[in-house]
């Protein structure tokens, strides 16, 4: 066996330090930048000033924008489910605040025309974009369909005049003609379509197309995330572009005279058409300074400044903390039976003791000191166990602009899941989420995860140690994310490079089983952190089972989905009336679990005999595991959120005791 890349971490206690800026706008006189973090609107002097909240506001604030004067920073809000508004901000000595728009809906990406009389927003009604949240993977993405407007209203604020719609939420900018608004969309209603850079007149009336751009990135999932919102841009001199793809910023230069709308493609550029790539670790949220002499962008908790004359790239790395959320005071549990996961002890009758956010002491009833002053909370006729982990848990969604609560996190708490970790849904807006639970903002699990999936397309230059080190770096390592997700690429070496990468750069790394056993099993060898999803043949032999259990590997068969048997989920909708299950349908959106419940119809099978089931003999094969001394834990996959944490373990535990599986979901995890 290869060297184990594993890695010791404590819960992290102190200040909560942002790990992700976003949407950076440096001022026309590029001595202060404004940008979003953990939710809140910060203001800094550069290069090297104290970040500083530009209100006080207790409400989202995202996509800061400079007046051509610098006196004022405009932004747009979200709170709750109330929408949001587009307010403007002095930044002056009285830092008067003022509210433009009367509607409260979605606004984006606000930005004042050249000659300072105008904004220029995108914009759809509060319950779209509440809609597409709540149906992530369901096709029902309004980035994907015209309810999007492009609008503008006076610098004062005032009625709302609609230029046009827009295929997607692309991002309104300018070159110095004050007249024609650049935004990039879709061409049509249609996510994998190549989109284009056009422009338009304040009336909506001369349409043209300058730009047709391939540049979407080959993360994962591409035809639910539309085309990139931010690419490409035109500079103020309309000669240059800057283009976002794989997290890399691009510039380009362009013809002094366009006829007919170019063609760009960033992995196969054309002569005609010179590119070069201005980041180095990465880059995103790209902008053009006032007078297009510099280009910016982040990564991480990192601004990027491009000289375009120099071609030098200056790093600032910024630096927001906030106080972390605990609460205060004393509680004592008790009288409830207590599975302590010690052993196979079980307390008919228990103290529990919790002082601010910690456990301190757990035992019989009567037997623990209990500390003077403590409330004491009769839960006598209840069951306790520890918090569950979910390791694999694909929960909330893409919110790169936008942080509003996720519904799963409060559905997975409801279900008694206290630590979640995410294998790629939330993407890098992961690091927001989690920083924005550890503040009091969002109210969720412990949250960890990878913040991305590395895909097999995305390694196909990867030749050496200098490459994986590369590619961590940009997506996982720069926002001081967990861990490493690696979905089946290939041949061995590559996945030797990305393991070494991994190890020099202290991060876990785990496999996307997929069904293959042969990558599998040399993962384990070579010294990967964790195998998600199962071994596809059962039962495992002796051989497997102590190669799992001696090489310390985690085990997370995952097995509500289906790797080349129906995953074990469609068995349980039969079983119980999901949709009508008091605590789901409190805690999940109704048109969500409508959709979902209702009635199954997009499965591999409509019904099979019990005995036709596999899961629980992979279950049983996983308790192998556990017997032999492994380790297993439980991964809901996202599917059924809160109540199918419950269906894994259940599951699990079709072939194991019940105490190991509670193990695999709590001390084992």
């Amino acid at each position: 066996l290869g060297p184990p890349v594993r890695f010791e971490r404590r819960v992290d206690e102190g200040p909560v330090r942002a790990r992700r800026i976003s949407t950076p706008s440096i001022s026309p006189d590029g001595t202060r930048v404004a940008f979003s973090a953990l939710g809140r609107i910060w203001l800094m002097d550069l290069p090297d000033g104290t970040p500083r909240r530009l209100t006080d506001r207790d409400e989202g604030e995202f996509q800061p924008a400079w007046s051509q004067d610098g006196q004022f920073i405009i932004y747009a809000t979200w709170k709750d489910m109330e929408g949001g508004h587009l307010y403007r901000v002095g930044v002056g000595a009285d830092g008067r605040r003022e509210r433009l728009t009367s509607n409260a809906a979605f606004y984006g990406w606000p930005t004042y025309s050249p000659d300072g009389e105008r904004i220029v927003f995108v914009s759809m009604s509060k319950q779209a974009w509440i809609d597409d949240l709540l149906s992530y993977g369901e096709g029902m993405s309004p980035r994907a369909r015209p309810r999007v407007q492009l609008a503008w209203i006076p610098a004062e604020g005032g009625d709302i005049r609609k230029v046009t719609l827009l295929h997607g939420l692309g991002q309104p900018h300018f070159t110095r003609d004050p007249e024609r608004i650049y935004v990039f969309q879709n061409p049509r209603p249609d996510p994998a379509a190549r989109g284009g850079l056009v422009s338009v007149r304040f009336d909506g009336s001369d349409l043209r197309s300058h730009v047709q751009a391939g540049v979407y990135s080959e993360e994962w999932p591409p035809e639910e995330r539309g085309g990139m919102i931010s690419s490409p841009l035109i500079a103020p001199g309309g000669d240059r572009l800057l283009v976002q793809a794989d997290r890399h910023v691009y510039l380009v230069d362009l013809p002094s005279h366009l006829e007919e709308p170019l063609t760009l493609s960033v992995s196969d550029p054309q002569p005609a058409l010179p590119l070069r790539q201005i980041s180095t670790v990465g880059g995103e949220f790209a902008g053009w300074a006032r007078d297009g002499d510099e280009a910016y962008f982040s990564l991480g908790a990192s601004l990027f400044r491009y000289d375009l004359d120099s071609r030098a790239l200056d790093e600032t790395k910024i630096e927001i903390e906030m106080p972390r959320y605990v609460p205060e005071g004393t509680v004592v549990l008790r009288g409830a039976k207590t599975i302590t996961m010690r052993g196979d002890e079980i307390l008919p009758a228990s103290d529990i003791v919790i002082v601010r956010n910690r456990i301190i002491a757990v035992g019989a009833r009567g037997e623990v000191t209990i500390p003077s002053g403590a409330r004491i909370i009769d839960v006598s006729g209840k069951t306790i166990v520890p918090g569950f982990l979910d390791l694999h848990n694909h929960q909330g969604t893409v919110q790169d602009t936008r942080i509003i609560q996720p519904w799963e996190f409060i559905s997975s708490l409801a279900y008694g899941v206290t630590t979640g970790y995410d294998t790629g849904a939330a993407g890098p807006s992961l690091v927001t989420y989690a920083d924005m639970i550890e503040t009091g903002q969002l109210v969720g699990p412990r949250f960890y995860g990878t913040g991305g999936i590395l895909l097999p397309e995305m390694v196909e230059g990867l030749d050496s140690l200098d490459d994986a080190l590369d590619l961590v770096r940009r997506y996982v390592a720069q926002y001081g994310l967990d861990g490493i997700k690696q979905y089946s690429f290939g041949g061995r070496r590559k996945r030797q490079l990305l393991m070494m990468a991994a190890g020099e750069l202290g991060l876990p790394v785990h496999t996307e089983g997929n069904g293959e056993t042969k990558p599998g099993v040399t993962e384990i060898i070579d010294g990967y952190s964790a195998h998600h999803h199962y071994f596809t043949f059962v039962p495992l032999y002796r051989d497997m089972v102590e190669l799992i259990a001696q090489s310390g590997v985690g085990y997370v068969p995952t097995l509500l989905v289906t790797h080349g048997a129906q995953g074990a989920e469609e068995f349980y909708y039969p079983e119980g009336p999901v949709h009508d299950d008091p605590k789901l349908s409190l805690f999940t959106p109704h048109p969500f679990l409508d959709r979902q419940t209702r009635r199954r119809e997009r499965i591999l099978l409509q019904w099979m005999h019990d005995d036709e089931w596999l899961f629980p003999r992979l279950a049983k094969s996983a308790g192998d595991v556990i017997a032999a001394g492994g380790k297993v834990g439980v991964g809901a996959h996202g599917q059924r959120q809160g109540i199918g944490f419950h269906w894994e373990m259940w599951s699990l535990a079709s072939g194991m005791s019940n105490h190991d599986a509670l193990r695999a979901a709590t001390s084992l995890g």
